[in-house]
């Protein structure tokens, strides 16, 4: 072999090397990126679930707060009535014109 051979044939080898070696670096960067945008979307998943269940948890509390309001205003309604029957029976045995 001549030294232009040998050095060609060098020159081929550290292209090859050196092509082989991008190509690999490239692929691990992107299985990296692939791998930390896995990840990113499993940390929102699971917020996202996190908040789905808080919202179902919050509508209950509502929806509880709401039969609470429904029933202390039918209590309040009841005992304005009771109220009133009290000052109308005041009004009538006393004669006071009115006890508000």
């Amino acid at each position: 072999m001549t030294p232009g051979e040998i050095t060609a044939a060098v020159s081929v080898s550290i292209a090859v090397a050196t092509f082989l070696f991008g190509r690999l670096t490239a692929m691990r960067d992107q299985v990296s990126d692939k791998t930390r945008m896995s990840e990113r979307l499993d940390r929102i998943w699971e917020t996202c679930s996190d908040t789905r269940d808080a919202v179902r948890e919050m509508s209950r509390k509502l929806d509880d707060h709401s039969e609470r309001l429904t029933r202390v205003e039918q209590q309040v309604h009841a005992l304005a009535a009771r109220v009133e029957r009290v000052e109308d029976n005041c009004d009538a045995r006393f004669r006071t014109g009115g006890t508000d």
